[in-house]
């Protein structure tokens, strides 16, 4: 969809030029445009003007009735009287050398008393020079400023003819001058408007939403503004603000009590006005959705497999693809300044759509505190990269860091839900894992690098906690309670183990207190989890060549490299520019991604998925219906396969069905 709303301002783009280029030719030189090349004009002109919204048929109507009421002047004023005895000949539009001739001809002019019917005819075509002109340049103005200019010098043109029917058109030029400034003034309130639907997304509350009673009400008087008309002019004139409006408009029409009802209330607006304005400008809103991927002039443009549009269609639907950019950003975990970093990548040059797995919720603070500790230190961040296989705690007191101890990590959880279901075989299984872990940590611990340096290090876990108003890092201890769970804590005043997450104290035998030891980097900073790329893809850039350790071209589409894991070309790309832009933007290096691409891998898509889109867009995919978990990821990979994104495939042990262009993987005859 998005692609066809940009090909679409593409195409209308370049005609508008066009028809630009050949007024401004005729204005230096006469004879450029003879009558034919006139009517060439005007009818691009008009078609360039419905792309933008405008009624060209009741346009062409009016600008026929302006030709005639030309047609019938005498120039009294300017050519004296007499009988002209003009004839309309109707609108004959041939090939004709003679520019004059020619445009006398489309104008229906023939003349019997030469002398004084020449001045008439000069007169009249150079006004009707004149209001063509404007004409053309108010339909295919760069902006809704320009052409508001172009409808009132249209309309000046109109207004110094004395005649009442001319009166009439130049109001209606004035109105068209009018609805120009209304679409301005709704389109300079989209950052405002997109301001505030962030806020309510964030859940921030009414006390600093109030702050903005003033905003709100500038808003809502944008909202008041959408007659159909203005509508259709502002999304085809600026498509790109079209799901911000579309999003804070379905808030305004909730129908129960909304966020926004209260404060609308404030501003001295009519609730039930609101509600209803905003309700009947979302139904045209859904209405008008599908002409802005239209081609310019013709019907929605259709590949070799199913409409696009339709795909896109029933994206809209997912509850992910309707939050606000605030909403998925924050359903990511990610950082500001690496969401910024990351966008940067997605939108750079040609563009990439780049997904993420979701991240470690702990991990998004701890981030942020191992940014300000490594700025602080002059050393590095450290995530995990592919040696690094131990798994991270779920316990919030270790802030995502990695347990030397694969019982305290989220394996434990797993053991856990293994015993609470009562199977023994389950329970082996989770065991197993545990101590097949136990192994692999022993072995990276012992790992060296190419000069005989470890490669990680342990150190003690801490956990900060407020004395007397000073934060203290305290050491993190770990034991088993009184029914065999493995529980962490600090050391209390008493020399007890306290919780102080749950803010309680833990039944252990203090004796059997054993200090939580973590990974780190050789610099002694935790190693903190990465950022896991679900698939990378791209309109321009093939999925075929990878270049090896060594710097050898591999030609497979996404070969094995070691320390990198199954990675394409694409991919590789992609981690290395993201890399350098969270380096750059937080002024700290070390890597935060780290591998290719989880669909070249077999473990499962898990939700929410996060999308870069190359518009600059974020997207959230949640999990699907419980007998379809995978629903809105296989629709989104079926729209930008369509859409000619290469990079999105399932790997095969997903078991998706297989792909089919008409209908996606949804496994349908």
């Amino acid at each position: 969809q998005l692609a066809l709303i940009e090909e679409r301002a593409k195409v209308l783009e370049k005609m508008r030029e066009e028809v630009r280029t050949k007024v401004e030719e005729w204005e230096r030189d006469p004879e450029f445009l003879d009558g034919k090349g006139l009517q060439l004009a005007l009818q691009q002109a008009e078609i360039v003007g419905a792309g933008y919204g405008f009624q060209v048929e009741k346009l062409r109507d009016r600008h026929l009735a302006l030709k005639k009421i030309i047609l019938n002047l005498e120039m009294v004023g300017k050519c004296g009287t007499g009988n002209p005895q003009l004839e309309d000949s109707g609108d004959v539009f041939g090939s004709l050398a003679d520019i004059s001739k020619g445009v006398m001809d489309v104008f229906g002019l023939v003349a019997s008393e030469e002398a004084r019917l020449a001045c008439v005819q000069e007169e009249k075509l150079k006004l009707y020079k004149e209001v063509n002109r404007a004409y053309i340049y108010a339909l295919t103005a760069a902006d809704a400023s320009e052409s508001a200019d172009g409808f009132r010098r249209y309309g000046d043109q109109i207004a110094a003819i004395s005649n009442a029917d001319a009166a009439v058109l130049a109001k209606e030029a004035e109105n068209l001058a009018k609805a120009q400034d209304e679409v301005l003034f709704v389109f300079e309130l989209t950052p405002l408007v997109g301001e505030l639907i962030d806020l309510y997304k964030l859940g921030l509350g009414t006390d600093l939403m109030g702050q903005n009673v003033s905003g709100l009400d500038r808003a809502l008087t944008a909202v008041l503004m959408l007659t159909p008309g203005i509508i259709e002019q502002l999304l085809k004139r600026y498509p790109e603000v079209f799901y911000t409006y579309k999003s804070f408009l379905a808030e305004l029409a909730y129908p129960g009590k909304g966020f926004f009802d209260t404060l609308i209330v404030d501003t001295g607006k009519k609730l039930s006005l609101v509600k209803e304005r905003a309700s009947v400008a979302l139904e045209r809103f859904a209405g008008i959705e599908k002409q802005l991927a239209e081609k310019v002039g013709g019907s929605v443009r259709r590949v070799a497999g199913e409409n696009i549009s339709a795909i896109w269609g029933r994206l809209e639907l997912m509850p992910g693809f309707r939050m606000s950019q605030a909403m998925a950003v924050d359903a990511s975990n990610i950082i500001d300044q690496h969401v910024n970093a990351i966008r940067e990548v997605a939108t750079k040059g040609p563009g990439r759509v780049i997904m993420f797995r979701p991240f470690n919720p702990l991990g998004k603070q701890a981030i942020a505190e191992a940014i300000k500790l490594a700025k602080k230190d002059g050393t590095r961040l450290a995530t995990k990269w592919m040696d690094v296989k131990p798994k991270s705690a779920s316990n919030p007191i270790l802030g995502a860091a990695i347990p030397v101890n694969p019982a305290l990590s989220k394996l434990d959880d797993g053991l856990r839900r293994a015993r609470a279901s009562g199977s023994p075989a389950a329970i082996a299984k989770a065991e197993a894992e545990i101590e097949s872990m136990r192994g692999k940590v022993q072995d990276l611990l012992l790992q060296t690098d190419s000069k005989g340096n470890k490669i990680v290090e342990q150190i003690p876990a801490t956990y900060g906690t407020k004395v007397e108003g000073e934060l203290v890092e305290k050491p993190v201890y770990w034991s088993r309670d009184m029914s065999g769970d493995l529980v962490m804590g600090v050391l209390d005043q008493n020399g007890k183990l306290f919780d102080p997450i749950s803010m309680r104290s833990l039944d252990v035998d203090p004796v059997e207190l054993e200090r939580v030891m973590v990974i780190a980097s050789p610099e002694g900073n935790k190693v903190l989890p990465d950022y896991d790329m679900f698939a990378v893809g791209s309109k321009s850039r093939p999925n075929d060549k990878v270049i090896g350790p060594t710097g050898e071209i591999v030609d497979e589409q996404a070969p094995f490299v070691a320390g990198l894991g199954s990675i394409s070309r694409d991919n590789l790309d992609t981690m290395t520019d993201i890399n350098e832009a969270v380096a750059r933007r937080t002024g700290v290096k070390g890597d935060v991604v780290h591998h290719g691409a989880a669909n070249f891998w077999q473990d499962l898509p898990d939700y929410p998925i996060t999308v870069f889109m190359p518009n600059g867009d974020v997207k959230s995919i949640v999990r699907g219906p419980s007998e379809d978990p995978d629903k809105w990821t296989k629709e989104f990979f079926h729209a930008l396969k369509q859409e000619g994104y290469s990079g999105f495939d399932p790997h095969p042990s997903w078991g998706w069905p297989p792909y089919n262009p008409r209908i996606g993987y949804r496994g349908e005859n």
